[in-house]
Parts: structure tokens; sequence; C-alpha cells
């Protein structure tokens, strides 16, 4: 909703509220919610870490299955295809380095139309619904349904690879983005 859920008169009622767990979704700003995703924020806003729900029980919650459901996207006419996701990560490997860091400054200055079919994409090659593409993700993803040969699929991975800029192996969001700027 963009909205906290606990209200205050100062800022000492709305500290108080939090501690105590009480909160109210006002219909007025929580009215175009989902019930799954109230139900989300209602169970991690538990005071109680042990009635709370876990990381897992979250990661396995209706509202995030619901989100990592290509199907649904796919259905939708929601996501990319696959020949032009695969032809945009050909593009970024070929393009220069300054190139591709340009296309990273650039992404986020996507309309949110544009951004959503690139985000139900993403989240449809999300294979494992953690959020960041596995290099392996990407190579499985290149490599299904296409001519490509393994040069070029070595070729794209290590442009990916260059653009991962904290070093940890996966490609997240913001990588897949400018990605598919080119």
């Amino acid at each position: 909703s963009g909205y906290m859920p606990f209200m205050g008169r100062s800022d000492n009622a709305i500290m108080l509220a939090i501690r105590k767990g009480s909160y109210h979704m006002h219909d007025s700003r929580w009215g175009g919610i989902t019930q799954a995703a109230k139900d989300f924020v209602r169970r991690l806003l538990v005071v109680d870490p042990s009635k709370r729900m876990t990381a897992q029980e979250a990661l396995k919650h209706e509202w995030l299955s619901q989100l990592c459901c290509a199907g649904r996207a796919a259905d939708a006419g929601l996501l990319l295809p696959s020949d032009e996701v695969r032809q945009a990560f050909i593009d970024f490997a070929k393009a220069s380095k300054f190139h591709r860091v340009c296309m990273q400054m650039m992404a986020w200055s996507l309309p949110l139309d544009e951004r959503r079919k690139l985000r139900y994409t993403f989240v449809a090659l999300d294979k494992t619904c953690t959020g960041a593409l596995a290099l392996h993700e990407v190579r499985d993803f290149l490599l299904s349904g296409s001519s490509l040969d393994d040069d070029d699929v070595a070729t794209v991975l290590h442009a990916l690879d260059e653009v991962d800029i904290d070093n940890d192996g996966d490609i997240h969001y913001s990588d897949f983005l400018a990605a598919m700027m080119c």
C-alpha cells in the first residue's frame, strides 16, 4: 500500500503501537491490496517471534508463490518473448563496458509499464524464487530452444559476470534490467 499500518498522533505513540503490535489496515490505504498480501503482512507483524512467520514460511506463503508464478504471467501476455530476451543478452554481451554501465544507470528510468514486463520475465526465469538468477539458470535459458552456440553463451555469461557488482555469482534484477536495455 505504501503506508505503514501503525498509527499515532506522535512518534512516541507510533513506537508504542509498534511495540504492542497494534495496527490497522484502513480500507482507504489498504483496500486495493489483495487478501493474500494483507495476510503476509499480518503474519510478519506478530510481536512474539515464536508465533511470527519464519523466513522459510514466508518464502512458501501464497502471496509470494503467486508472484513467482510464471505461468500466470505468460498467460496474461506479460512476458517478453524468449527470442527478444536472448537477443538482449547477446547485444549486452557485445556492448562495450562503458555502454553496459550506462545501461545499468538508465534501466531504473524506464516507465513502470515497461519495467512490469521485465519484472515478470525476470521472475519467470528465477526458477528457485530466490530473487536472483544463478548463472546456470541464465545459461540453461539461453541454450533452451535456441540455436546459440557455446561461444555465444560464454560471451553472454562473461558480460553478465562483469555486471555482477557484488561478485556473488548471481544476476540481480538491476543487472537483468541493464541487459534488457540493449
